[in-house]
């Protein structure tokens, strides 16, 4: 969503600017220094499983080796997938216990991807450890998701919010603020695509609202457009000022006149925000982007760079998903087919389908290839 945003928003000539909080995250985290942290962070005498005292024994290998295999996995150090596919190199966690028959997945020339598996295996395992000894809801794609997923009150995922935060609580906020306060915007926005997303938003919200009450505060995406869109709770505009469900272009550039003064609260684009105690919703559900007038994703304002490749199974399809990077671009608006039963066919973002233009596509393409 962030670069598509960024892209339109630029083009009406507002100074926007985009962060990946979930890989910068993961930039700070695998590193040796912050492993060396967790490690002391744990205390052995409380340690019941034979794994996490494996892991514990072996702490110093493990601090060696991160900083490495995070290079290679950002494809900085192939080199280093011969060690990697020997099996001494990596210590090896639960991960490894059921391990596949690598000669028969990857042969004598798949050793890249050999190694890509094995490093993978060892994030996880690092993962885990972290999950069941420092951070409960800590995973690689998600955090405290278990929380959001059909969440029925606010009430436990607020008091997880407003409660004392753990290390890698710590570690998120301190990932924005230190850009926040790098860049220093007026309004800040998070997507919210997934469950597992919410959590960190709220509490980066949160430090917003504590130390620059002035700045206002949207939150869009998947989750905030099927979710939240029938919202009756007053309390989550602690945190944020305004919710826009489903196309965010539009709705993020007429808030942005409002709050300049240059339009009136009637003029917003599907946007909720709490009005004298009460949750106020402006609709003009119609008012969109055409497709050919979107114009291309900013991408490089992203730190490519930093992006793992990761192979966590060996079957071709799935390899696909996280093995590389993928810039991904919209060919069409909503689903040409909108029937199935599991899908939220009934929102307008789905069910209009708009096939673009074979030329803006092209142009897209040629934008991206630029970046």
């Amino acid at each position: 969503a962030t670069p598509y945003l960024a892209g339109y928003l630029s083009k009406q000539g507002v100074d926007v600017f985009q962060q990946d909080l979930g890989i910068e995250l993961i930039d700070r985290l695998f590193t040796a220094d912050m492993l060396t942290t967790i490690f002391e962070s744990v205390d052995e005498a409380s340690v019941t499983s034979h794994t996490d005292a494996k892991i514990l024994a072996l702490r110093s290998r493990y601090v060696s080796t991160i900083e490495p295999v995070v290079r290679f996995l950002r494809s900085n150090d192939l080199t280093l997938a011969n060690r990697i596919g020997k099996r001494g190199f990596l210590p090896e966690g639960d991960r490894f216990r059921h391990i596949a028959d690598l000669e028969f997945l990857f042969g004598d020339l798949g050793v890249v991807d050999r190694a890509k598996h094995l490093a993978t295996l060892y994030i996880e395992d690092i993962s885990d450890f972290i999950r069941r000894n420092v951070s409960p809801h800590f995973e690689l794609i998600r955090y405290a998701e278990s929380l959001c997923i059909a969440l029925p009150t606010f009430d436990s995922l607020k008091a997880m919010v407003d409660g004392v935060p753990n290390l890698i609580d710590r570690l998120i906020v301190d990932t924005f603020s230190d850009y926040f306060n790098e860049v220093k915007p007026d309004v800040v926005g998070f997507t919210i695509p997934f469950p597992g997303n919410l959590y960190a938003a709220l509490a980066c919200a949160k430090w917003l609202k504590q130390n620059y009450s002035n700045v206002k505060v949207l939150m869009g995406g998947g989750y905030v457009s099927t979710e939240l869109r029938d919202l009756a709770d007053p309390r989550l505009f602690e945190y944020i000022d305004y919710l826009l469900y489903d196309d965010g272009e539009i709705s993020i550039l007429r808030l942005l006149e409002y709050l300049e003064g240059n339009r009136g609260e009637d003029s917003l684009v599907r946007t909720s925000f709490l009005k004298d105690g009460v949750i106020v919703n402006v609709s003009n559900a119609l008012l969109d982007v055409p497709g050919g007038e979107r114009p291309a994703p900013l991408y490089s304002q992203l730190p490519i760079g930093k992006y793992f490749d990761m192979v966590e199974t060996a079957n071709p399809m799935l390899k696909l998903w996280s093995d590389g990077r993928w810039n991904k671009l919209i060919l069409a608006h909503g689903c040409y087919w909108a029937k199935c039963a599991f899908c939220d066919v009934i929102l307008d973002f789905i069910k209009r389908f708009e096939p673009y233009d074979s030329m803006a596509i092209v142009y897209t393409l040629e934008n991206v290839m630029g970046q």
